[in-house]
């Protein structure tokens, strides 16, 4: 049998059914479409200036593109894991369907 923490209870029906409550709805964004159809205006005219310039500027398009390759992939591989805080957390009782927060000792 699996030990009881207070915090794997429900303060309202006191069932141990209980989750991390994760919310969604912070990552929503709303762009206007005058905003989405310059940025498809934007990288269609970046593509098109790329074409241009590589066809007049072959060699020197293709080490920037290696240049620039290689540092995105190496940022990419440098970025630390980011560690969740855990101090304070919203949790959801499957059996009775409400939302509490719990604040866990350091």
């Amino acid at each position: 049998m699996r030990n009881v923490r207070e915090s794997d209870l429900c303060p309202f029906c006191g069932s141990t059914n209980v989750l991390p409550f994760e919310d969604d709805s912070e990552n929503e964004s709303d762009l206007p479409v005058f905003m989405i159809i310059l940025i498809a205006l934007a990288v269609v005219g970046l593509y098109l200036a790329f074409v241009v310039a590589s066809y007049m500027y072959f060699p020197v398009i293709v080490f920037i593109a290696i240049i620039i390759s290689t540092r995105i992939i190496n940022r990419q591989e440098k970025k630390p894991q980011k560690k969740l805080l855990h101090h304070s957390r919203d949790f959801i009782c499957l059996s009775c369907n409400s939302n509490f927060n719990r604040t866990d000792p350091e």
